[in-house]
């Protein structure tokens, strides 16, 4: 394999990692909605949060492997839909089939729901200027999540993967964090076994597992 560098992403990265997300997420509702939405998304994960770290994996050549998207992401899906309204009611119109699909279907009832949950916090909170993706005192939460990860098909396999989510675990190590949390969905066992082998945990606050994972630094 030739020789990776793992270092921060750039802006300028922003059309290799849509590129990657689209090849490796081929059936999501984002991917479903064009090349221009899931580089407007990855735009404001990169710009829209202060507490980040997203890292790519880049080879000899200068071609970036796989991506990965770190922080403290409050609210990443309601801001974007907040801010980009407009963007992407003409992004289904130009794709009326995607009405039809179920995975957009379910993608846009938890997109209604979201926005009405964002109008009524704000009507609620107009007065007292609440940040919903803030904490008080700027005090650091105890566990990075794990927002987004993904690694080109054609470079799959090689250990690019735990490359990116070993200088991720440095990062929040040194930054302060005791743990790292990130969400899966249950049907991907690949991806389940890979964070069980880095030494993440299912967590379950019911009797379903949801598909949330945490790791504890201190338990190694």
């Amino acid at each position: 394999m030739d020789k990776i560098v793992i270092r921060a992403v750039k802006e300028a990265d922003l059309s290799d990692i849509t590129r990657i997300h689209i090849a490796s997420f081929k059936d999501r509702a984002l991917s479903q909605m064009g090349f221009s939405t899931v580089r407007r998304y990855y735009a404001w994960l990169l710009t829209g949060f202060s507490m980040i770290h997203p890292v790519c994996a880049v080879n000899q050549e200068g071609i970036i492997a796989g991506y990965c998207f770190s922080g403290l992401y409050a609210g990443s899906f309601s801001g974007f839909l907040k801010n980009n309204k407009g963007f992407l009611i003409k992004q289904i119109l130009k794709r009326p089939r995607l009405l039809f699909n179920p995975i957009v279907q379910e993608q846009a009832r938890l997109a209604l729901k979201t926005l009405y949950k964002i109008a009524r916090y704000n009507r609620k909170n107009k007065s007292k200027g609440v940040e919903s993706d803030r904490k008080e005192h700027g005090e650091i939460p105890p566990f990075l999540g794990i927002l987004s990860i993904a690694v080109d098909p054609e470079y799959q396999r090689l250990g690019i993967a735990g490359e990116m989510m070993a200088s991720v675990k440095k990062w929040a190590i040194d930054t302060g964090f005791k743990g790292m949390n990130l969400s899966v969905h249950q049907d991907n066992l690949a991806a389940i076994r890979f964070y069980e082998k880095l030494g993440f945990n299912k967590v379950s606050h019911t009797e379903e597992w949801k598909g949330e994972m945490r790791k504890l630094f201190k338990d190694e």
